[in-house]
């Protein structure tokens, strides 16, 4: 008999401490809802730099993929329809190669094409190259 009285009074300590410590969670997430959340901070404020947009009017009757060649470096801008023009901008990794740039136009699988003259461009300007069959135009910039 005293041994069922002392496993009674185990069952009965322990489903007390289970009713404690679930209340001690309970209120533990109830307080941390209730916390304040931290205040974003501010941070300085960031320069901006503005967008180098080409533009490329295709006079041919030939679809070109453009190209931009940057001194050593060659970044393909993407293909133009025949009798078509397109904007592009500029990677913004050239950096200060913006000084000797260069356009060429090419048909699929051609090594040459159609190359304007060398030219440089400053953030925020833009620059307008035009080719047709004849041969290509110098590029405007503003």
């Amino acid at each position: 008999m005293e041994s069922q009285t002392r496993n009674r009074n185990n069952v009965s300590c322990f489903s007390h401490s289970i009713r404690m410590a679930t209340g001690l969670v309970a209120l533990g997430v109830l307080q941390s809802g209730c916390e304040r959340s931290p205040q974003p901070v501010e941070s300085s404020p960031r320069s901006v730099v503005a967008d180098v947009i080409v533009s490329v009017s295709n006079q041919t009757r030939r679809r070109m993929q453009i190209y931009l060649e940057a001194g050593v470096s060659e970044h393909v801008l993407g293909v133009l329809d025949a009798r078509s023009s397109r904007s592009f901008s500029l990677p913004s990794g050239l950096g200060e190669a913006m000084s000797a740039l260069q356009f060429e136009a090419r048909e699929r699988g051609a090594v040459t094409g159609f190359r304007s003259g060398v030219f440089s461009l400053s953030p925020g300007q833009q620059a307008l190259w035009t080719f047709d069959e004849g041969g290509s135009r110098a590029v405007t910039t503003r």
